[in-house]
């Protein structure tokens, strides 16, 4: 068995080893440039790291943006046709078509009416129907007709007047129709 030494002395009163202080400096220095070293490959790896994300986001970024400014060109064009059809469809809820319209007028026409113009006002919007009739009651049944029709529901008489020098006797008259009335269309 080995001996075990005893040392009977106070710790305080043992002698100790006395480090230089340039020794203590030395490596307090050593320490510290080993951390800074450490701390430095450890930022460095991280920096790199945090590089190539903020390269990869930039390239996210432009391509977002890309699709944005691709988003807006096609809503752009999107709302210039939308607004080019709202402008068709308007001209064509306003065309007419004479043809129809002539056609119900030649059948709508009673026996005893002559109509002697028709003509449709751009400024004003409507239809002015002119004509003649041997009598007031003919007028007065063409008026009624016209109201029960598709194109000319909304007529009214402006004028009925006697023709005082014309045998046999004769009736002018002038009806007055909304061209919106007299399309079928809408505006």
């Amino acid at each position: 068995m080995a001996k075990k030494r005893i040392n009977l002395l106070p710790r305080e009163m043992r002698p100790q080893r006395e480090y230089p202080m340039e020794l203590i400096s030395i490596a307090l220095y050593v320490i510290f440039v080993l951390y800074a070293g450490a701390s430095g490959l450890w930022n460095h790896h991280h920096l790199k790291k945090n590089d190539a994300q903020l390269v990869s986001l930039r390239e996210q970024n432009k391509e977002l943006n890309r699709e944005i400014q691709s988003l807006n060109d096609r809503s752009r064009r999107f709302e210039e046709n939308n607004q080019a059809l709202v402008a068709l469809r308007k001209v064509l809820n306003r065309k007419n078509y004479w043809s129809e319209i002539f056609k119900e007028l030649s059948i709508l026409i009673p026996k005893g009416v002559w109509l002697t113009s028709f003509t449709n006002s751009a400024k004003s919007n409507q239809l002015v129907l002119r004509g003649e009739s041997s009598s007031q009651e003919v007028i007065a049944q063409f008026l009624r007709i016209l109201e029960t029709s598709e194109h000319f529901s909304e007529a009214r008489m402006i004028s009925a007047e006697k023709q005082s020098e014309v045998q046999p006797t004769r009736y002018e008259f002038e009806f007055v129709i909304p061209v919106k009335a007299a399309t079928g269309g809408g505006t």
